[in-house]
């Protein structure tokens, strides 16, 4: 048996490996429209929906606190009831920091 044809085929095999973005794990209300948002790998971000909300006419409703506070995890996604507003985990992970 060539062990060499072996180790060469796991390392082919561990190159071909993808990254998985961790999914939303638990969400904490700050303030107004921020939201405190921790991962399935310990990391976390602070994430201020305003401006999105704003830019927006379909999700307008949600600047009003009692449905912007209805959020809910779901499959490690952020969702909103009714399915009109929704962000994917990769999104969440990937949001740019806003200064």
């Amino acid at each position: 048996m060539d062990r060499s044809n072996n180790s060469e085929k796991t390392s082919a095999s561990n190159e071909d490996q993808r990254y998985i973005t961790p999914q939303l794990l638990s969400v904490k209300h700050l303030d107004q429209f921020r939201l405190s948002l921790c991962f399935t790998d310990g990391f976390e971000k602070v994430i201020d929906f305003e401006e999105y909300l704003r830019q927006y006419s379909m999700y307008k409703r949600f600047l009003k606190s009692e449905n912007f506070l209805n959020y809910q995890i779901r499959f490690g996604n952020l969702i909103w009831p009714g399915n009109v507003l929704d962000f994917h985990y990769s999104t969440l992970y990937n949001w740019p920091i806003s200064s």
